[in-house]
């Protein structure tokens, strides 16, 4: 899995536990994880938003955070073999 499959299942999974993903969370997750640089994780995560995929809203406490667009939702992001469910994005 490359690095922008891995943010998109990352975002997801916050999603799947009814969270919202904050761009903390990714620092946390891959650069105090090891997994990239701050650098490399902002230029992914500016292609996926300029390819559609990753968008942002402002959340409950009035920071912005990540989520996926329907469309990204229904293409396979893991390996193995999930449900999907239908997310109802407002």
């Amino acid at each position: 899995m490359n690095l922008k499959e891995n943010i998109l299942s990352f975002v997801l999974s916050v999603m799947e536990t009814g969270g919202e993903c904050h761009y903390t969370h990714l620092i946390r997750h891959f650069v105090d994880g090891g997994i990239c640089s701050k650098q490399t994780l902002l230029k992914y995560k500016r292609e996926l938003e300029i390819e559609g995929k990753l968008k942002k809203r402002l959340g409950r406490n009035g920071k912005p955070y990540y989520y996926l667009s329907l469309i990204h939702i229904s293409e396979p992001t893991r390996p193995l073999y999930i449900s999907y469910a239908v997310f109802c994005l407002k």
